[in-house]
């Protein structure tokens, strides 16, 4: 005769890991969600991150080269600039080393800035020189003493 403890036990249902030859243990859903929500909140916090300022610089940039007056006069210089303006675009897994390449983007910008203008007042003054060259020669000579 079977007793009623026996007949319960007998009805309810065996866990997967009770089961004969089955050697692995449960695995709540809810121990997987965790794990898959810290795994992606770990994702998100190691991602390189673009350095700020590196919009900027690209607009800089590209106004540089596309000032009548300046964008053609150091194309070297201009080069040099565009390499590290690329070089501060990539985001980057240490804040420092972002801003590092901001900064000498910012300046390769300046440099070429500074480069150009010079290659501008060079060309202005031979345009100047040559101007008035011409034009005391239409004049015929300077007098003796201007008082200049």
């Amino acid at each position: 005769m079977k007793t009623l403890r026996t007949l319960d036990r007998a009805a309810a249902p065996v866990p997967p890991h009770r089961i004969a030859g089955s050697g692995v243990p449960p695995f709540p859903l809810s121990r997987i969600a965790v794990l898959l929500g810290l795994a992606a909140l770990a994702s998100c916090a190691s991602y390189p991150s673009r350095p700020a300022g590196a919009d900027a610089l690209r607009v800089r940039l590209t106004q540089l080269q596309a000032d009548p007056d300046l964008g053609r006069r150091a194309p070297l210089a201009l080069q040099d600039a565009d390499t590290a303006v690329a070089a501060a675009e990539q985001p980057q897994s240490d804040p420092q080393v972002g801003e590092h390449l901001v900064f000498m983007a910012d300046r390769r910008i300046a440099i070429a800035r500074a480069v150009a203008s010079d290659h501008l007042a060079v060309d202005q003054r031979q345009g100047l020189a040559a101007s008035s060259g011409s034009q005391l020669r239409e004049l015929g000579s300077l007098p003796e003493n201007p008082g200049w």
